[in-house]
């Protein structure tokens, strides 16, 4: 017994286990870091009272899985994306399973449940997830993301839907003449202002180096132009900031009626 109490307060996930009524019988060191109770608080108290757990929008769980356990017999596991809301508050994204205690009859005397915290996977399942669909240089998002949008957002139920390239001018000649260091400072100060002017639900991406697209949705009396002279106005103070990144671009549009009519 003593060499089993070792085992769970050695491992690194959290481990609760219950008795057959849903009590609080034993939490490792982890467990009760994480649930913010101590053993000596969390002792014979219901497991949902030690072991909070919302859905990540704020709604709490469909069923309590202690008790699916205990009613079924069987290994259960959390919903996806789900928090464990400490006694003090802190919540945390977690994955766990619970699972019986069984008796060598195999009557189900009680549950164990076993639980990590998710953080910093999450950070870095969010940070590839980000990377994937933006440039990391300005920003945009990029191609890919761009062309999934273009596909989605180019309906007959979106209609009309507008293109407008922002083509920036003298990149080449910038990198050769004061180096490429200029010619990304040019890149990202078009990239600022393009953020600055597009908002959602508009999406502005980075499809090659000096190319951003912006598609549009907007309302029939929409005059891409004055769009347009909405990116050109901001580059004056810019310029004034820098004066080897000169911001220059052209931004045709073209407007698509009939679903189909816009690629890049």
């Amino acid at each position: 017994k003593n060499r089993l109490l070792t085992t769970l307060e050695s491992i690194g996930e959290g481990v609760i286990c219950t008795d057959n009524e849903g009590r609080v019988t034993f939490m490792n060191q982890v467990a009760q870091d994480l649930s913010g109770w101590s053993m000596k608080d969390g002792l014979g108290k219901p497991f949902q009272t030690v072991f909070h757990v919302i859905r990540e929008d704020g709604e709490p769980l469909g069923q309590d899985p202690v008790g699916k356990v205990l009613a079924t017999g069987e290994i259960v596991e959390l919903e996806k994306n789900c928090l464990l809301v400490s006694r003090y508050g802190i919540k945390r994204p977690i994955i766990d399973n619970a699972a019986p205690i069984r008796e060598a009859g195999g009557d189900v005397v009680g549950v164990v449940i076993v639980f990590r915290d998710v953080t910093e996977e999450r950070g870095y399942l969010s940070e590839i997830e980000y990377l994937s669909f933006h440039d990391p240089m300005t920003g945009l998002y990029n191609r890919r993301f761009y062309m999934e949008e273009l596909r989605r957002l180019d309906t007959s139920r979106r209609l009309p839907l507008t293109l407008i390239m922002g083509d920036v001018n003298g990149l080449k000649l910038t990198n050769d003449s004061f180096g490429h260091d200029a010619g990304d400072r040019l890149i990202c100060s078009t990239a600022e202002i393009l953020g600055r002017t597009f908002q959602l639900p508009d999406v502005t991406a980075s499809v090659v180096r000096e190319l951003a697209p912006v598609a549009l949705a907007p309302p029939e009396n929409l005059d891409e132009s004055l769009v347009a002279n909405d990116v050109e106005e901001p580059t004056m103070p810019m310029m004034q900031t820098d004066p080897n990144v000169t911001l220059n671009g052209q931004y045709p549009a073209a407007r698509a009626d009939v679903a189909g009519q816009l690629a890049v």
